[in-house]
């Protein structure tokens, strides 16, 4: 027998799971680590470099040691990460420069705010993407016309590196500097520095490269001054060469690199989301709806992104895009509430909120790392419960409101997308941490009008990672799911039809209050 290691880097946490390829569910065995997360003053989010390489390579032997399995019948590696946390290093030494930049970091905030409100640079490209828009009919062309950057993206941060750090730039002068996000910084690692590689969809997600064109950009290149000698070269997300290995100092012996895919598209192939029009919802860290959109990229005029899902080979038409709407506060949103007293354990907050039969007109807003409108921007960072009163001092009227906020911005994302896809949508999957909150996952279904299906394993990168190396090594390109198979094990939640109207009306009153935060700024308590 042959398992798969299979390996997913999140925001929260770190998790390495010995999968089965013949299995369904195909986890074995799954071992789990926090994430070590530095907050910096100023809005910097780093991780330790060598205390995260050294805490990866113990979970994968603690994962093998538990797994009454020898490392001889591990036959592949497979690798989901999250998105946009990168670090450059030395190429000559490997040391890296600085700690890696998590997607979450905001050191760049200024350098987004002044490229999009003051840039002659951007107002130009915006100007000569209207321009060819009328030319040529395309709508990327017309998405180019209201491009703006945004700090999840690596573009600003990267440029912010480059400019800041002194170590940085002197080895730039010597082409000695190497980028990479997390996936290619451990491959890196991994292959003691023989390759320097990424996957499209890593790729897609940096606000560097062009899913149209798929290739890195040059107008960004150019713009930020970004040399193309510290970039990866990009790989299909599916890997069948054998020289891309582990080296064997790490493992014991070599294991090939099969794949390489974002956490997002991972939870994607993970909940059977492989056909045009299938949508998924992950809520961890942030919440992250995808649409499949099959062999064609989205361009979008209200902030939608436009996302490679995954490439299974070097031929263009093996690629699968996705369309991305995203709310960066949810799991995080959750804890720091947690933090601060409004309930002892996250698992009692859907009993809470369920305990009473609306917020009472207390009203959360939230930006964690950001407020974003539904359009997917981001004003400076706001957050805070307002309208309560003496009657509703109660906690559960705050885990009520708090979690009305998370189901609310999905519902302000889904209308986006109803309206910007045109497709008509049956199911939405959810994953990631928040799905195991039944009230959450009624209450969307309820705004929605759609049913939501979680999945009993709601792991669901992994589980993309296992599927994506055992259906390419059978060459299941084409991808034959049977829904009614795939939801065997799971729950449901169809929406209340009859509570619409009621949960509609604590909806206008929340985007009311966020529509008058996000003009003013005002700072709440």
């Amino acid at each position: 027998m042959k398992y798969s290691l299979c390996l997913d880097i999140g925001t929260t946490n770190i998790r390495c799971a010995i999968c089965d390829p013949i299995q369904k569910n195909p986890i074995k065995n799954i071992v789990y680590d926090k994430l070590q997360i530095i907050y910096l003053p100023g809005g910097y989010v780093e991780i330790d470099s060598q205390q995260l390489w050294a805490q990866i390579l113990q979970l994968i032997h603690k994962c093998i040691s538990t797994s009454n399995i020898s490392i001889d019948q591990v036959s592949s590696l497979g690798i989901s990460a999250q998105r946009n946390t990168f670090v450059t290093w030395d190429k000559t030494s490997g040391k890296e420069f600085h700690n890696l930049i998590v997607w979450k970091d905001l050191r760049a905030k200024e350098l987004v705010e002044e490229y999009n409100n003051k840039s002659w640079s951007l107002w130009a490209l915006n100007n000569a993407s209207k321009l060819l828009y009328r030319i040529t009919g395309q709508k990327r062309f017309l998405a180019g016309s209201v491009l703006k950057f945004m700090n999840a993206q690596v573009s600003l941060r990267l440029l912010w590196i480059l400019t800041h750090n002194q170590s940085v730039c002197d080895n730039i002068v010597k082409k000695n500097v190497l980028f990479g996000t997390l996936d290619t910084w451990l491959i890196y690692k991994l292959t003691n520095g023989a390759h320097h590689i990424t996957d499209v969809s890593h790729a897609a997600s940096t606000g560097l490269y062009d899913p149209f064109t798929l290739g890195w950009a040059q107008w960004a290149l150019s713009l930020f001054k970004i040399p193309v000698s510290i970039l990866p070269k990009v790989l299909a997300t599916w890997n069948g060469r054998e020289d891309i290995c582990v080296h064997s100092e790490h493992l014991g012996r070599e294991i090939p690199i099969r794949v390489s895919i974002t956490d997002q598209s991972a939870s994607m192939y993970g909940l059977s989301c492989v056909k045009k029009g299938d949508i998924k919802l992950t809520m961890g860290t942030g919440s992250f709806m995808d649409v499949n959109t099959c062999d064609k990229p989205h361009a979008s005029l209200e902030g939608l992104y436009p996302l490679v899902g995954w490439q299974l080979s070097s031929k263009r038409s093996n690629v699968v895009y996705l369309v991305e709407g995203s709310s960066y506060g949810t799991g995080s949103l959750i804890e720091f509430c947690k933090t601060k007293g409004l309930f002892s354990n996250v698992e009692e907050t859907s009993a809470l909120a369920s305990s009473v039969p609306s917020s009472g007109g207390v009203v959360f807003a939230m930006g964690f790392s950001g407020l974003q409108d539904p359009s997917m921007q981001e004003p400076n960072s706001v957050m805070g419960f307002l309208h309560h009163t003496e009657n509703t001092m109660d906690k559960k009227y705050f885990v009520r409101a708090l979690l009305d906020s998370v189901a609310f911005r999905v519902k302000q994302i889904y209308d986006i997308m109803l309206k910007e896809t045109e497709f008509q949508f049956k199911t939405i999957r959810v994953d990631g941490g928040c799905s195991r909150n039944d009230f959450l996952c009624q209450l969307i279904a309820d705004l929605t009008q759609v049913r939501v299906w979680r999945p009993s394993q709601t792991e669901s990168s992994i589980v993309g990672v296992a599927k994506l190396i055992s259906d390419c090594e059978k060459n299941k390109l084409d991808h034959p799911v049977d829904e009614d198979e795939f939801e065997v094990d799971g729950t449901e939640f169809l929406p209340r039809f009859e509570l619409y109207e009621q949960h509609m009306n604590t909806y206008r009153l929340w985007s009311m209050e966020m529509s008058v935060c996000w003009a003013s700024d005002t700072e709440l308590r």
